[in-house]
């Protein structure tokens, strides 16, 4: 019963956790920050892809549509950081090996 509980806890407290912030040159990079104070802290990504908001027929943007920036930095130290805006703020951020 008991190991239950904390398996129960732990997957509680994994679902509600935040990323860990990114260290770069010039200071930390958060979720929530802006692509603006993040070119700031950490520079120019070594990689950026951009997946514009959904234009529709009469050339007008889905009112529901966001913009998703996908951004690379590394490697360092082998790991490259990935992060993900949407709308201009920081959303995600991963680090793998490729």
């Amino acid at each position: 019963m008991l190991r239950l509980a904390l398996m129960a806890l732990a997957a509680a407290l994994a679902s509600t956790a935040q990323a860990a912030p990114l260290q770069c040159p010039h200071g930390l990079v958060s979720e929530g920050d802006s692509d603006l104070q993040v070119v700031h802290q950490c520079g120019e990504p070594a990689q950026k892809q951009i997946l514009p908001a959904a234009i529709l027929r009469d050339h007008q943007a889905n009112d529901h549509a966001v913009t998703v920036e996908r951004w690379v930095y590394g490697p360092s130290n082998g790991l490259y950081q990935r992060l993900r805006f949407i709308d201009g703020h920081l959303a995600q951020i991963s680090s793998g090996k490729e």
